[in-house]
């Protein structure tokens, strides 16, 4: 046997084992050995061969295979392979996070795009119903509902109002009708279906006799599927917007109940910014507009009135011998009899007209594009309708009529200050002319009730 002691001591070899050789002609596979020379270290393959030459000598040929080099090139593929893995794993997971902000940012897109279509059709809007209105059209235009309607109620009320609705196949006298179902309260069923303020019409709320009464009641046939938004106030639901479809290939998207979940901030804060120019705007006493209102809508109405070449009527009207009113039956009864003629004067007028209390029992009323004709039927409608009103009192029932005096423009004054002390001249003539009547200026023949 021939021993590993058998290599140079140079080398520090030192054999993993003994090296058995039975014969000259036998063949030694490489064997594994590690070596220190001091200055280097490594692993190498080392094998020895018998071999006998032509003459007959004997030798060992000991071949040696440094594997220091290789073994250092395979850890570093390995590594370097490891760290190719690696950075694909943080290119695929990047690729990943940018797909999701992609999506968030076309998402957010959308998001403020609708907004701002939104905000640029409720900008003017003072009323819940004229914001909801538009809610309702943008958001089924956009998402494929067919109908759309706008419940609410005030604090403390158990009964429900439709204050808006939208139908894409609306008949006229559908919407007629609808319109003075807008003015009662819908008692049932209880809206407070949803935990979340987005909720989907699933299958047994769709079957529930109460909400198909009432979806029958407004003219509803039949209801696939529906969505609705639920604007919530001290935990309790004071507005609800309920989205319809009645075929049932018209599916909710995940986009338009993400974008009705996105809109409620914005739509509280928008009723409540209304809410808070309309007070601003609102005469406490009587809830109709007050003088500051008033002025600037007669200055815009003018300058509309201009630019159309169009005319426009003012009236000014205030109670007869209402100090008498005051001082025989008491201040409270005089605050209802204006109350009772702020009413009868918000009846009285048309759509788009606008009416205002000016000042104590003094009102006013503007009407865009009303021609004498036209302003004189208002103006008998209204001394006719005040006329009819009792107010009651502590001493028996009071009555009481008005006076009007009606100026125009261009005819009677092209500017604001003027136009309003035309028709006051005018309500001080219909005064001095015995009362309970209308007074137009630069008009010599009043009418009298």
């Amino acid at each position: 046997q021939l021993r590993g002691k058998i290599f140079p001591q140079a080398f520090s070899l030192q054999p993993s084992f003994d090296v058995p050789l039975t014969s000259i002609t036998e063949r030694t596979p490489y064997t594994a050995a590690s070596f220190n020379s001091g200055k280097k270290q490594g692993n190498l393959l080392f094998a020895i061969d018998p071999i006998q030459i032509a003459t007959g000598e004997k030798y060992l040929l000991v071949s040696f295979y440094d594997s220091t080099v290789e073994t250092r090139l395979a850890e570093k593929y390995h590594s370097e392979r490891a760290r190719t893995i690696s950075l694909q794993e943080e290119v695929l997971n990047q690729r990943a996070d940018l797909l999701i902000l992609n999506d968030q940012l076309q998402r957010k897109v959308t998001q403020t795009d609708f907004l701002l279509k939104f905000y640029a059709r409720t900008r003017f809007a003072l009323e819940a119903d004229s914001i909801a209105r538009h809610f309702l059209q943008l958001t089924a235009t956009e998402f494929g509902f067919r109908q759309g309607y706008f419940f609410s109620r005030e604090n403390g009320d158990s009964g429900w109002r439709l204050g808006s609705y939208y139908y894409a196949d609306m008949q006229k006298e559908h919407g007629t009708r609808l319109q003075a179902e807008a003015q009662s309260l819908i008692l049932a069923p209880n809206f407070s279906l949803f935990n979340e303020n987005v909720g989907v019409l699933n299958d047994s709320m769709l079957k529930d006799p109460n909400l198909l009464g009432l979806y029958k009641k407004l003219a509803v046939e039949s209801v696939a599927n529906g969505a609705v938004l639920s604007l919530r106030k001290n935990g309790q639901a004071t507005a609800e917007f309920h989205f319809l479809n009645y075929m049932h290939n018209q599916r909710i998207g995940q986009s338009a109940l993400n974008m009705l979940a996105y809109m409620v901030d914005p739509l509280h804060l928008t009723f409540e910014n209304a809410e808070l120019y309309r007070t601003s705007v609102t005469d406490e006493l009587t809830q109709i507009n007050n003088v500051r209102y008033f002025r600037i809508r007669l200055q815009n109405e003018l300058a509309r009135a201009e630019k159309d070449g169009k005319p426009l009527a003012l009236l000014m009207l205030d109670i007869d011998h209402f100090k008498a009113i005051n001082d025989k039956y008491g201040h409270q009864t005089g605050d209802h009899a204006i109350q009772a003629m702020a009413n009868s004067l918000k009846m009285a007028v048309r759509g788009g007209d606008v009416v205002a209390r000016y000042g104590g029992e003094e009102m006013a009323a503007i009407l865009p594009g009303a021609s004498l004709e036209t302003a004189l039927v208002v103006a008998e409608r209204i001394r006719g309708n005040v006329a009819a009103i009792q107010v009651e009192s502590d001493l028996g029932p009071v009555r009481f009529t008005t006076s009007v005096g009606v100026s125009f423009y261009p005819g009677d004054a092209g500017e604001m200050e003027a136009l309003i002390h035309a028709a006051d001249q005018a309500l001080y003539r219909a005064k001095r002319e015995g009362r309970n009547r209308v007074v137009v200026a630069g008009n010599p023949a009043p009418t009298q009730g």
